[in-house]
């Protein structure tokens, strides 16, 4: 007999789960160089998962954290914001 996999619904990719980590570090940092460390890190990948078109795990990553971590969660929008008005498009090799 077959049986149903419920689990499979909770799961989340490995860049939204690293999302919610980063975010969660910048939100429980404790200084300005701690800041740095985790803004780098968080710009890195959200810069990467822009490029790449890959809103979706952005979007579940914000959407996991507006109810389990509220400070997180608006960490991760203003840097997603920040560098979505501060990235350059490429257009047939050109910017």
């Amino acid at each position: 007999m077959k049986r149903t996999r419920f689990g499979s619904r909770d799961r989340i990719s490995r860049d939204a789960a690293e999302l919610q980590r980063l975010a969660t570090g910048l939100s429980e940092s404790g200084g300005k160089l701690e800041d740095r460390f985790w803004e780098d890190q968080l710009a890195e990948l959200v810069d990467s998962l822009l490029k790449n078109g890959t809103e979706d795990d952005i979007n579940t990553a914000l959407d996991r954290l507006f109810e389990a971590n509220p400070r997180a969660h608006d960490e991760l929008a203003d840097m997603v914001e920040s560098r979505a008005e501060s990235n350059q498009v490429e257009v047939q090799g050109q910017i």
